[in-house]
């Protein structure tokens, strides 16, 4: 194991640091076990394989625990030390500039690989568990153990599924403006043709014209009132131009729509009336029944009312009648005149 190839003694030391090159690493038994920490076995089935889906990954906490997160190596004035016969060996923080995956954990004075820890596929089983679990610590021979690793075929994996995940991440931030700016300026569309439908709306019921006509498919001479407005509205407007041209969008400009346009309309403008009566204090209702052409009642209501020195004759609502009485009747007005 790694840890076999430390010294039992490690100090922290006012001295500079001194690290060493490949030249100067140590042959024989060093070597072999070294070996061992980059060919390890099979992983265990107890758990300790460690993907990029989990909340905790593999090393110590004061190490990156997210994928989005950036690798960890501190920037020390001195770093722990460790002997190896006459010479003090420590991390070395221009490794960094070499290798961008490196981190550095203060509390176990190890060095760990970001990309094998967070973005190891189960596929590699052979993982080198120095770089991931355990740490590496063996800082005389760093250089040739850092340069293995680098090439080590889990490590490329995971540095590609590393630079994926970033370029996904930056991608799907774009698509998502994207479509966040065409959906609204598809909501600003749609709301600019309402506008023009809802005068349209107001200039023929103001002028006591009829909306609709008896046919008004395209091929109609006279499609009706509101339709030749829109479409003149459209000569001059290229948001109404592209809304009525275009197949492909909604038009709202069913009979249906049109209905509930004047509701909403008319709502708003009862509720007007309310609030000048209100303000009035004393007004006077006209409720009366008749019959139209097909012989329904229907329940008229009108209200009279002095606002602000003058005298006002409001028309609110005609309602079917039949059927209603007198306490009936009287809840119809109120909820007429949002009472």
């Amino acid at each position: 194991m790694q840890h076999d190839l430390l010294p039992n003694k490690r100090e922290r030391v006012d001295g500079p640091t001194n690290t060493c090159s490949a030249s100067e690493e140590d042959s024989g038994h060093h070597e072999d076990e070294n070996a061992d920490t980059t060919s390890a076995g099979p992983q265990p089935q107890d758990g300790t394989t460690h993907t990029q889906d989990e909340k905790l990954p593999p090393g110590p906490k004061d190490l990156s625990q997210l994928p989005d997160s950036i690798p960890i190596c501190p920037d020390l004035k001195r770093y722990l030390t460790t002997e190896y016969s006459s010479q003090s060996r420590s991390f070395n923080k221009n490794w960094r500039d070499q290798h961008s995956w490196l981190e550095y954990s203060v509390t176990q004075d190890a060095a760990f690989c970001f990309t094998c820890r967070l973005f190891t596929h189960t596929h590699f089983s052979k993982t080198e568990k120095s770089f991931t679990h355990e740490g590496f610590r063996n800082w005389k021979k760093a250089t040739t153990s850092l340069k293995s690793h680098d090439n080590s075929a889990g490590h490329k994996f995971a540095m590609q599924a590393w630079a994926e995940f970033k370029l996904q991440k930056t991608k799907g931030a774009r698509i998502q403006h994207a479509f966040s700016a065409r959906h609204a300026k598809t909501v600003e569309e749609n709301r600019h043709h309402i506008r023009a439908m809802i005068y349209a709306l107001l200039y023929t019921a103001c002028q006591n014209e009829a909306q609709r006509d008896h046919r008004e498919g395209s091929q109609s001479v006279n499609r009706g009132n509101f339709l030749k407005l829109l479409d003149m509205i459209s000569r001059y407007n290229e948001i109404v131009k592209k809304k009525l041209s275009d197949p492909g969008n909604a038009k709202y400009m069913h009979h249906d729509i049109q209905n509930e346009l004047f509701d909403i309309i008319a709502g708003m403008i009862r509720k007007d009336i309310s609030k000048e009566v209100m303000e009035a204090e004393h007004f006077a209702l006209m409720v009366d029944e008749t019959k139209d052409v097909s012989k329904q009642e229907q329940l008229s209501i009108l209200v009279r009312y002095l606002h602000q020195q003058c005298l006002h004759e409001e028309f609110l609502d005609f309602t079917a009648a039949e059927g209603y009485e007198g306490d009936e009747k009287s809840e119809i007005i109120e909820a007429t005149m949002v009472l």
